[in-house]
């Protein structure tokens, strides 16, 4: 019942840095055929930052795709040859200039419909401030530490800037059993 499509062709439509748009033309089991477009982008991170004090850091920082700055946790993409384990501390540090012990809680797509990509979900323990955020232009975020408390109620009023990070939020709550 649940047969992958067969695909006829396979051209990629779109490429830069950050998407990899390919058109499939797919046969469906009643035997026609149809277009499917899918973004093969990179894989990314999500890291939530935690300090011994239990306070998780938040950052508001602009996302032109919506035009408004957004709540949300520390992410970036997967560079070629790089552990998502890396990428996490390398993007921490880049985006925020904190040090955390990482704990991984697990590695999703982002959108199975339309999307190959993968999120890897961190859990960012003792986070600690050990040097100065990277000075770039497209990423000029203010950091916020908020209490287990206020998360949960940002959470529950829809506050977080998407789906990826409201989970990434949920999911470190019950991984530190709060």
């Amino acid at each position: 019942m649940h047969e992958p499509w067969k695909v006829e062709s396979r051209e990629t439509v779109f490429k830069n840095p950050w998407w990899n748009i390919r058109k499939d033309v797919v046969r469906l089991s009643n035997g026609s055929t149809y277009d499917y477009f899918v973004n093969d982008g990179v894989d990314g991170i999500v890291v939530v930052p935690v300090a011994a004090d239990g306070r998780f850091m938040l950052q508001r920082i602009y996302k032109h795709g919506v035009g408004e700055a957004v709540l949300e946790f520390p992410m970036g993409r997967v560079d070629a040859g790089e552990t998502p384990e890396r990428t996490a501390a390398r993007e921490l540090m880049e985006e925020t200039g904190h040090a955390v012990e990482l704990e991984k809680l697990g590695s999703y797509w982002t959108f199975p419909t339309s999307s190959s990509n993968r999120m890897t979900l961190f859990l960012g323990r003792n986070a600690r401030k050990v040097g100065e955020p990277e000075d770039n232009p497209k990423e000029q975020a203010e950091l916020g530490w908020v209490t287990t408390e206020e998360l949960r109620g940002m959470l529950l009023r829809g506050e977080l800037a998407s789906l990826l990070q409201m989970g990434a939020g949920y999911r470190a709550l019950v991984a530190l059993g709060l």
